[in-house]
């Protein structure tokens, strides 16, 4: 069973990833934009992670 922090964390980055696409929709200069999808990028490799951890923990070992 995965343990209730990584579902925080992961609650924590999506509402991370979601400032950064408003920020780079709301966005009047180029580093400003580059900066809200780079956020946004972080967290949703840093989800799918949190998910292959979840899945490997399942199975029983980690790959």
């Amino acid at each position: 069973m995965i343990p209730n922090g990584v579902w925080l964390l992961g609650s924590a980055t999506g509402l991370l990833a979601l400032i950064g696409l408003f920020m780079a929709a709301g966005a009047r200069d180029g580093a400003v934009y580059l900066f809200g999808l780079s956020l946004f990028g972080f967290g949703v490799l840093f989800i799918f992670g949190l998910l292959k951890y979840g899945f490997d923990e399942d199975q029983g070992g980690l790959s």
